[in-house]
């Protein structure tokens, strides 16, 4: 090989390498029909196959994502068993695979997501640019007839409190505190765990389910099993077709509320005002849940630590969004 021949192969770039990554769809249709290996009841539930302790009380998790909740929870309440439910495959084999590494001591200290610390969000005059879409969206509807008022497709977020009709009927600000968006910019403190008090500590109160919470929640769940239920920053479907496939709908509260002991906390938390919205108007016009006031989560850890432990809510912070929580309680179902 002559001298000009070894000058071009010295010229010849190097193949970049490209490492795999994980990649799943960030929705999927909780109504489609899919094909989940679900119990015909709660008898038929094999609970040793996540927990060694089954007689421990349970937390849900519904659509736990890659399970920041779980990891942070799990070695604050050591006693209790903590489920996590997940619809997309992918991410429910990526929570479980580091389940497993949790549970053998793999990951160290350093990347734990036991600790999370949420940073100070922007102070951004959401409920004014509500307010301001709102009175627009009601002038327009005022010069145009009801028929170019039944579309489908909904792109503007103020839209939805339009199309929501059962839950704004007349007035769009008549169910709508423009105070209560800006309920808690910041959450309460909460004492980190250290890495001496994790010592016997190996994750074996986490777990997770790949199921459809939205139909076989009851298929896992005797009745007053579950103690507390997060439903954190579930996907918001805006379109008017696509409402009813919300984590959270009256028909779904009933379902809920027979899981759930009475006394039970349900954690609510969003970054778009409308589901924050919604999600508020179901609970607060059902009979049996009663929305827990500030003043009594500000000892509450589980509130605490909505407002930073999963993806989704790091999500927010780099964005500067706000975030809209909400805690219910459920009452005391009287006798017949």
């Amino acid at each position: 090989m002559d001298q000009s021949s070894q000058q071009c192969l010295l010229q010849i770039p190097a193949k970049r390498v490209i490492l795999p990554k994980f990649r799943t769809r960030p929705h999927q249709n909780p109504l489609s029909d899919q094909v989940f290996d679900y119990p015909l009841s709660p008898d038929y539930v094999d609970w040793h196959t996540l927990f060694p302790n089954i007689s421990l009380p349970f937390w849900l998790d519904l659509g736990c994502g890659y399970g920041g909740l779980l990891e942070t929870l799990g070695p604050r309440f050591q006693n209790i068993n903590i489920i996590g439910m997940e619809i997309r495959s992918q991410v429910v084999d990526f929570v479980e695979n580091r389940i497993v590494k949790l549970r053998r001591g793999d990951i160290p200290y350093e990347s734990l997501n036991i600790n999370p610390i949420p940073r100070e969000c922007q102070t951004i005059q959401q409920e004014v640019n509500i307010k301001e879409k709102i009175d627009d969206k009601t002038a327009e509807n005022e010069e145009k007839d009801q028929s170019d008022n039944e579309e489908e497709d909904v792109k503007d977020v103020s839209a939805v409190f339009y199309t929501c009709s059962e839950l704004l009927l007349t007035n769009p600000l008549q169910n709508v505190d423009l105070n209560d968006l800006s309920f808690a910019r910041q959450p309460p403190p909460v004492i980190p765990i250290t890495k001496d008090s994790l010592t016997g500590y190996n994750f074996t109160n986490i777990g997770i389910l790949r199921t459809n919470s939205m139909k076989y929640t009851v298929n896992y769940f005797h009745k007053d099993q579950i103690e507390r239920m997060f439903i954190l920053f579930p996907d918001p479907h805006w379109k008017m077709g696509h409402i009813r496939r919300r984590v959270v709908s009256p028909s779904l509260l009933d379902e809920y509320a027979y899981c759930l002991k009475p006394g039970a906390r349900v954690y609510t938390i969003t970054d778009v005002p409308v589901v924050h919205h919604w999600m508020v108007w179901c609970f607060t016009r059902h009979r049996l849940f009663e929305r827990v006031p500030e003043e009594e989560l500000v000892n509450d850890v589980c509130y605490s630590m909505i407002f930073s432990s999963t993806a989704d809510a790091s999500r927010a912070e780099k964005k500067s969004i706000g975030k809209f929580p909400a805690v219910f309680t459920l009452l005391q179902i009287p006798k017949q």
